[in-house]
């Protein structure tokens, strides 16, 4: 964290104001989703003299590369030979070398000689057969460039013709692995036919048995993810789709392209594009040109994006809903979100850093934004009317998408908490235990999910790392920090009871501290269904609270999963009170409430941000200092990465997945889980039916109650984490 220095006020009346951008109005996506080519007839003539162009240097230019890597690998074979013994015998005597020789032959005197000795022998077996291997290769390589590489040509030539302006093309400005990354996901969401959860689409017959899956590292977050491989289920009932699946996740008869693609496309080029907009330029417009083929339909209406009322709807019922605060300063008391927090990540040359803390009055007036990014001398506040003020608000706004998309969302729902329970659930339950089958929509697909987000978003170079403005060193310490920023329970403080899984009590507890708006109010209606709902089905199962300490898999796997998220709650050591039946009790029916919770109702509210990322003047994922909004590179790349990470899943309601349920262990006492499950339905639509009274009412009344909210309206909410 930087440190806080004297805060720096913007002059009241300043030389130049910037002048505050319309409120572009929202655009619906297409209505059937489509495959686009970008092909644009009059660009033939420039595509054929590009490609031509780009066949004539690889005809001539790998050849010289060619014969240049032979020479070097022929010296080094002559190197080799006069000097390898050496070197080999030198390098026998780094720590590495010494402890793999320890480990697996033991050291005795002279071991140093015999080890390079045997290094140099095999160097001098193999050189004189790989050397002349490699330059067969490579003579292959340009070979096949002469016959068929004017395909490759002419394609590059095609993928750098979306760059061109409008309209001659989309001005898709960005780089070819965006441009790729795109092009593919297109056919996967195509081909994505999931529309209800039913038994050919949720199967229990592909559950697998329990046993330990094979995981790798996420780059920056240190999150544990599997592999696509060990995923059970299907999101596509096509059998495209299902060869599209997967060849991009590197399994099925064309899986080795999938898998080049997914591991090492990230390697080519990356560049950032400043071209900004011009005045009267329609950034949204700009956007669903290039992705509306395939952006998920947006369902929130926001005419009004850039006033004062706007922020309040921003903060209090919009996409900061969840991070509001309390605060008092010499005697006063404010709502505060804060986003200062990310003020001192580095970022890349030529991008503003984030940053700006929005403070109301206890009736929702903006009063001012602190700023901690906006100047290096220290925070800068800005209050309504100073001339900074807009640049304020855009500044606020973005970094809060920046924090949402990348704290809460990427990393706490999908890395920590969806990624460890589906994780658990494989490695614990069996496939007839009725947790297993109870999570089974929930878990849908996670794991395929996580690791395309895993891949395709966090790895270094990949797409949340063109999107955003962080350096690697900047994304690295936001993740890291993430662990300690995540909301819905783990801002409780300990002092309080806190970390908390029970969101009710969390509701409570941010009402004693004043915070008590719709978006609580209607989060509470929620949780209290889904918990509900889960105590009832462990009722059936489980007559009595020493039932759960007796069953060991259930133990074993919410001991699992609770050492993950030690951040979010307070009772994670589970053994140390498994006699304490009751609690244990309260805490397996919160561990699946709050599951429930949050990859339905907190992912809609973290990861649906459809209409705010659609506009880079409301939401820009970075922008170039001073600006009213984000470049038109950012703009492509953030609404790319909305279309890639919208794939449409089952809803919540109305839905019937009874058939899960192992009916024959469950107690003759307790409702079974059909009528469980059907009073769930029940109470999900009464509380559809409270939100749109509440939604098509709001205009009667005052502010700042008179905004509609959508985050927990069933008929949004899926039943899981999906990309």
């Amino acid at each position: 964290m930087k440190q806080v220095k004297q805060d720096v006020v913007a002059p009241s009346k300043p030389v130049a104001s910037k002048k505050e951008p319309p409120s572009f109005p929202v655009v619906q996506p297409a209505p059937e989703k489509y495959i686009n080519f970008f092909f644009f007839l009059q660009n033939l003539p420039s595509i054929m003299a590009r490609g031509f162009v780009y066949y004539i240097i690889g005809c001539f230019g790998l050849p010289l590369l060619g014969m240049a890597a032979s020479i070097v690998l022929f010296l080094g074979s002559l190197a080799f030979w006069v000097a390898g013994w050496p070197c080999l015998f030198a390098a026998a005597w780094y720590q590495g070398p010494q402890k793999l020789v320890k480990r697996f032959v033991g050291h005795f005197y002279g071991v140093e000689v015999i080890l390079a000795t045997i290094c140099y022998v095999v160097g001098l077996v193999s050189l004189p057969i790989l050397v002349p291997t490699c330059c067969f290769l490579m003579f292959l390589l340009v070979v096949c460039f002469w016959i068929a590489g004017w395909a490759l040509a002419f394609g590059l030539a095609w993928l750098d013709s979306w760059s061109y302006p409008y309209p001659q093309s989309v001005e898709f400005i960005t780089d070819l692995y965006c441009k790729l990354v795109y092009f593919g996901f297109q056919f996967e969401i195509f081909f994505h036919k999931i529309p209800s959860i039913n038994p050919k689409t949720l199967r229990v017959d592909l559950l697998r048995d329990p046993k330990p899956l094979k995981k790798y590292i996420c780059d920056f977050t240190g999150a544990y993810v599997p592999y696509s491989m060990e995923n059970e289920q299907e999101n596509t009932t096509s059998w495209i789709g299902k060869i599209i699946n997967d060849t991009m996740n590197g399994q099925g008869p064309l899986g080795l392209i999938g898998h080049i693609g997914k591991n090492y496309i990230y390697v080519l080029p990356f560049s950032d594009h400043f071209d900004e907009f011009q005045p009267g330029e329609d950034p949204v417009q700009f956007s669903m040109r290039q992705v509306g083929n395939m952006y998920p339909p947006i369902y929130q209406e926001w005419p009004d994006k850039q006033s004062d009322v706007a922020l309040t709807r921003f903060c209090k019922d919009g996409l900061a809903a969840h991070r509001v605060e309390v605060t008092t300063e010499k005697g006063v008391k404010y709502y505060v979100v804060r986003t200062n927090a990310l003020a001192a990540l580095p970022v890349r040359d030529g991008f503003a850093n984030y940053g700006g803390d929005v403070f109301f009055d206890m009736d929702w007036r903006p009063v001012k934004i602190v700023d901690a990014g906006l100047s290096s001398s220290g925070p800068v506040t800005t209050r309504p009317g100073d001339a900074g003020w807009a640049e304020a608000k855009f500044r606020f706004r973005s970094s809060m998408s920046v924090l949402v998309t990348a704290g809460d969302h990427l990393y706490g729902i999908h890395l920590i908490v969806a990624n460890y329970m589906t994780t658990a659930v494989r490695e614990y339950l069996p496939t007839t235990h009725p947790i297993r089958r109870f999570l089974m929509p929930f878990t849908f697909n996670t794991i395929v999910v996580n690791d395309n987000a895993a891949t395709n978003l966090c790895r270094r170079k990949t797409l949340a790392y063109r999107c955003f403005a962080l350096t690697e060193s900047g994304l690295e310490q936001a993740y890291k920090a993430s662990s300690v920023m995540l909301r819905f329970g783990a801002d409780r403080p300990q002092e309080a009871g806190g970390p908390c899984l029970d969101y009710e009590a969390y509701v409570d507890w941010l009402q004693s501290q004043g915070i008590d708006t719709e978006y609580y109010r209607q989060g509470r209606k929620y949780w209290l269904i889904v918990k509900k709902f889960c105590q009832g089905i462990l009722d059936f199962y489980y007559s009595t609270p020493q039932d759960y300490a007796k069953d060991q898999e259930l133990m074993q796997w919410a001991c699992s999963y609770l050492s993950h998220i030690r951040n979010l709650c307070a009772d994670y050591d589970l053994e140390s009170y498994k006699s304490d039946h009751a609690r244990v009790k309260e805490t397996i029916t919160n561990i699946l409430a709050h599951f429930v919770m949050t990859v339905t109702a907190h992912h809609e509210q973290a990861g649906a941000v459809e209409v705010y990322v659609q506009d880079v003047s409301f939401c820009a994922f970075k922008w170039t200092p001073g600006s009213l909004m984000g470049t038109k590179q950012t703009a492509t790349a953030q609404a790319a990465l909305m279309m890639m990470t919208a794939t449409p899943f089952p809803k919540i309601w109305p839905a019937d997945w009874t058939y899960v349920f192992p009916e024959t262990d469950g107690s003759t006492q307790k409702a079974a889980p059909k009528q469980v499950f059907d009073q769930f339905q029940q109470d999900l639509g009464d509380l559809h039916a409270e939100v749109q009274k509440y939604n098509k009412s709001c205009h009667t009344r005052s502010f700042p109650n008179n905004n509609p909210l959508y985050v927990f309206d069933p008929t949004n909410l899926e039943t899981s984490i999906s990309v």
